[in-house]
């Protein structure tokens, strides 16, 4: 007679709770103790990244402000790809040489230095613009305009097979260059094919605006402590900034009382453009710029107008920006147009722009 053989152990909620941290990119990255800049890898001060990191659409572009934290998450996310699925390539493409070196030297390499975690994936290579990662190939490469002319450039971004491409400072880059680039990535096969566009934006319907535009366009929103109504400082600007005696602070939209955010959430405006992800990050949420710091900004940029505003719309808001003397409008170029030949050279000099 066979014995009655004990009944399997039921999982415990804290070991479905462990499954699911596991799971997440921005815990695995978090867990591992990294140092970053010579600080610790804190996500806690941009609780904004966790879901950009842990995110796996394969077409995404985020329109940000400047020093957010975005191009060292998406760094780190690329590695963690790297480490978790072999791929044939990862390309991370810069605006200009200059930016490749600096960043490999100055960021990545002792990224790498300090953080064993990491550094036990990689091979060994004497070049700063590649490295290799769990045996996978890591490209810097530059695409800017005037890398373009460069003697061998263009077969620097033809003749490497990728799984993974992205475009940091998009706006900087030619839109040819990037179609040059976009075709590394006509082998890769999803789930591991993943394209990323991110950057501060210049002017409308250009680069990462015009890529923006045709996103889900993901904001990060809040819930009021107070009256626990959502909003999004991004969407409600600058009405959400208050300001008095030498102070500032942001208001929650609803109740007008000094904001407490109970949660925040990734929240898309338009649920249904979901061929390309897009996330939007400004200076309202960094943890290194106060309320006063923006108000004080903003109050400048208002008065003086011109750059300073420009400046601010770009750096700060993370928003493209134009004054009537930028634009050039279809009616400009129309009205300039003529059915008389013009002569085929000059003396010169000769510009367009």
């Amino acid at each position: 007679m066979l014995g009655c053989m004990a009944a399997a152990p039921s999982p415990r909620i804290e070991d479905y709770l462990a499954a699911a941290q596991a799971a997440s990119r921005s815990y695995r990255l978090s867990s591992m103790g990294l140092t970053v800049d010579g600080v610790p890898f804190d996500l806690k001060l941009y609780p904004h990244m966790v879901g950009i990191i842990d995110d796996d659409h394969p077409d995404t572009v985020v329109i940000k402000g400047g020093q957010v934290g975005l191009t060292i998450g998406m760094v780190l996310k690329a590695i963690d790809r790297a480490i978790q699925h072999k791929q044939r390539g990862t390309g991370y493409l810069f605006p200009r040489d200059d930016d490749v070196s600096d960043f490999s030297r100055a960021r990545f390499q002792p990224i790498l230095d300090a953080n064993p975690a990491l550094s036990q994936f990689i091979g060994k290579t004497e070049s700063i613009s590649l490295k290799i990662i769990n045996g996978s190939p890591f490209y810097f490469r530059a695409a800017g305009a005037a890398e373009a002319a460069t003697r061998g450039s263009r077969s620097k971004l033809k003749s490497i097979p990728l799984d993974e491409l992205i475009f940091d400072e998009r706006d900087d880059m030619p839109d040819d260059r990037v179609t040059l680039a976009d075709r590394r990535l006509d082998g890769a096969r999803p789930p591991n094919k993943h394209r990323t566009e991110l950057g501060t934006p210049t002017v409308p319907d250009y680069g990462v605006s015009a890529r923006w535009a045709t996103s889900d366009m993901h904001h990060w929103t809040h819930k009021c402590a107070r009256c626990r109504r959502w909003g999004c400082l991004e969407l409600e600007w600058p009405d959400c900034l208050a300001s008095d005696d030498g102070e500032a602070w942001y208001v929650c939209a609803s109740c007008r009382d000094p904001l407490e955010v109970e949660f925040h959430e990734w929240v898309p405006k338009y649920p249904s453009l979901d061929q390309v992800r897009g996330f939007y990050v400004s200076q309202l949420h960094s943890p290194t710029r106060s309320a006063f710091d923006i108000a004080v900004e903003w109050d400048t940029a208002e008065r003086e107008g011109g750059s300073k505003l420009r400046e601010f719309y770009n750096h700060t808001l993370g928003l493209p920006y134009a004054d009537e003397d930028d634009a050039l409008t279809e009616p400009m170029v129309r009205a300039c147009l003529t059915s008389t030949p013009r002569a085929k050279g000059s003396e010169g000099p000769r510009a367009l722009g």
